[in-house]
């Protein structure tokens, strides 16, 4: 996936169109949980938040206003435990 973000920021349009490809599927996967639980905001954490920009404008479409951002390390666990708090 690094090689495939690598060509893709420097133009190569097969790995541009793999990414948006990817924001699509995303976007398509995650659209009814948003519906569905009224989600506001999604945080990529990791490696994947690295090309984010390479894939986000598909979710954005098909998403709307929801939130996409980068999460800081760990951030996404601290939400968790939040959560797992909340629910106990």
């Amino acid at each position: 996936a690094k090689d495939i973000a690598m060509r893709a920021y420097q133009g190569e349009e097969l790995a541009v169109k793999t990414y948006e490809l990817l924001g699509t599927c995303l976007a398509e996967a995650l659209a009814p949980i948003v519906r569905e639980t009224g989600i506001d905001i999604i945080l990529f954490g990791g490696q994947i938040s690295a090309s984010l920009s390479l894939f986000e404008k598909p979710l954005r479409d098909a998403l709307g206003a929801l939130r996409i951002e980068r999460s800081p390390e760990g951030a996404v666990f601290e939400g968790l435990a939040s959560l797992f708090k909340e629910t106990n």
